[in-house]
C-alpha cells in the first residue's frame, strides 16, 4: 500500500456542499483519500488550498455517508490474511467488524 501527500489549490465555491464536491473530484485522480483538510484560504484570489493523504494503490473502499470520508475496508483486500479471515468468519457464522 502506497500513500502520497498532495497539495491542491482550488477556487472558492459559494456553498460548503459545492466545495466538498469540488475537493472530492480534485482528489480522486490522485488516489483514494484517507483524509483531507482545507489548510489555507486566500480571499483576495478567491482560492483555497487543501492537503490530502491518498492511497495510490487500487484498493477497494467503502464510503462513509456520515462524513464523506472514505474508509479503507481491510476485509475487502485480496491479501492472504484477509481471505483467510473472511473464510474463518463465514465458517463460524461470526459477524466481522469493518
Amino acid at each position: 500500500m502506497d500513500t502520497q501527500f498532495i497539495t491542491l489549490t482550488l477556487a472558492l465555491q459559494p456553498t460548503s456542499w459545492e466545495t466538498r464536491q469540488q475537493v472530492e473530484a480534485a482528489i480522486a485522480p490522485h488516489g483514494t483519500p484517507l483524509r483531507w483538510a482545507i489548510t489555507r484560504i486566500d480571499r483576495d484570489r478567491q482560492t483555497f488550498q487543501i492537503e490530502a493523504i491518498v492511497l495510490t494503490s487500487p484498493y477497494r473502499h467503502l464510503p462513509c455517508s456520515a462524513t464523506g470520508v472514505h474508509a479503507l475496508n481491510p476485509l475487502a483486500l485480496n491479501t492472504p490474511w484477509a481471505i483467510a479471515l473472511n473464510q474463518s468468519d463465514s465458517q463460524n457464522n461470526k459477524p466481522h467488524r469493518v
